[in-house]
Order: structure tokens, then sequence, then C-alpha cells
């Protein structure tokens, strides 16, 4: 088997990463981003759904044939903004 190496553009989930990042984190750049995913209402990415499909790209069937691939799990939001 053969190296796989894909790549997942998420989009936004319900997690605590706010939190354990606030501290370091740029606010006017997490303010910016905030107004932006409001102002286009980007839903948030189910994490359980997420965690589904990781296991499915990693073991399910036809998994092997996928190399190489970025992913985008957003709901479909990076279609409507670009």
């Amino acid at each position: 088997m053969g190296i796989k190496c894909n790549a997942l553009m998420m989009g936004g989930m319900e997690t605590n990463i706010v939190d354990a990042f606030r501290t370091g984190m740029h606010v006017q750049g997490m303010e910016k981003m905030q107004t932006i995913l409001e102002a286009i209402q980007a839903p948030h990415v189910d994490v359980n759904e997420v965690a589904g499909f990781c296991v499915n790209m990693t073991y399910g069937r036809g998994a092997s044939q996928i190399n190489g691939a970025t992913i985008a799990v957003d709901n479909g939001w990076t279609s409507v903004v670009g």
C-alpha cells in the first residue's frame, strides 16, 4: 500500500478550539472571520459526520484509490464564496 496524502479543508465546527486558543489568537482576525461566516450564513459542519468521513476515507471501500485529493468538508459554502 502506498502513502496516502489527502487534505480536508474544514468548515466551521462547534468545538472548543476558540476557548483553547483565545489568549493567543489574533482577535481582529477572529472577529473578521466571524463577520464573514455570519454574512454568508455558513452552516457549521457536524463533528461526528466529519469523523465518520475520515474513517471512511482511511478504511472504507475504495479508500485506497484516493490519493493526493483536497476535499472541502464545509456544507458547500466554499462553492458559494469561491
